[in-house]
């Protein structure tokens, strides 16, 4: 067993010359020191993300959220436990814009149509969605009507900005599938009583729920989902 060594004996005090206070000066780079450390931890800890921006193929600076916009009743909370307990209930109209400001508007019109929505740090979406992307770009899924919600965005969060996470992590195919970024309140996730990502809502042809489903389902059961739609 280790023991601490005996405490040694300080030496006689002898007369010193009392100790000048820093000047000003030194104060000075003292204070600047701190503000410093202070902001190189708050980058390490993310802020230095905040002004990113994403731009388009114009060069078009693109947005981060938009301006979204709902009405009609709010979907019930989905319950994988009891995933039938919304079905039927009549999808709400969202208003709202992608990321290149192109209005786009989900409604109970318009025949069979799937929403997915996802938020750009979760890991499951990150996993789960750019395979559905593939899909959707090669054609193999068939003539779908699919919008994405895009919600949740956090700026010291991972995939940060939104724009550059949907165009270059996910490769969407915005031209066959809209993507709706939304707000600030998260108006669309709240319309859509959104619990958990990536959660997927799939609608009949009268604009009804026909099922839902949330986290990494497979392309398969995204499929069988779709086909059980009438």
């Amino acid at each position: 067993m280790s023991r601490r060594p005996p405490p040694r004996k300080r030496p006689a005090a002898k007369n010193r010359s009392p100790r000048r206070r820093p000047t000003g000066l030194y104060l000075a780079l003292g204070v600047i020191v701190v503000v410093g450390i202070a902001a190189v931890a708050a980058f390490a800890a993310g802020g230095g993300s905040n002004n990113k921006q994403a731009k388009g193929a114009n060069g078009q600076v693109l947005l981060d959220y938009g301006k979204v916009s709902a009405s009609g009743s709010q979907l019930q909370p989905f319950d994988a436990s009891n995933a039938a307990a919304g079905d039927g209930a009549p999808i709400p109209t969202i208003t709202g814009e992608s990321p290149d400001r192109t209005p786009v508007t989900i409604s109970p019109t318009g025949g069979k149509q799937v929403i997915v929505v996802g938020a750009p740090w979760c890991p499951h979406c990150n996993n789960e969605l750019p395979p559905l992307a593939r899909a959707l770009a090669s054609g193999s899924l068939g003539d779908i009507k699919l919008t994405l919600v895009v919600t949740s965005q956090q700026p010291n969060a991972p995939h940060w900005p939104p724009g550059d996470w949907i165009n270059n992590t996910l490769h969407w195919p915005a031209a066959k599938a809209p993507v709706i970024l939304d707000d600030k309140q998260g108006t669309a996730a709240a319309a859509l009583n959104t619990q958990a990502f990536p959660y997927f809502i799939f609608v009949d042809s009268q604009g009804k729920v026909g099922s839902r489903a949330t986290g990494e389902i497979g392309l398969d059961a995204f499929r069988q989902h779709y086909a059980d739609l009438h």
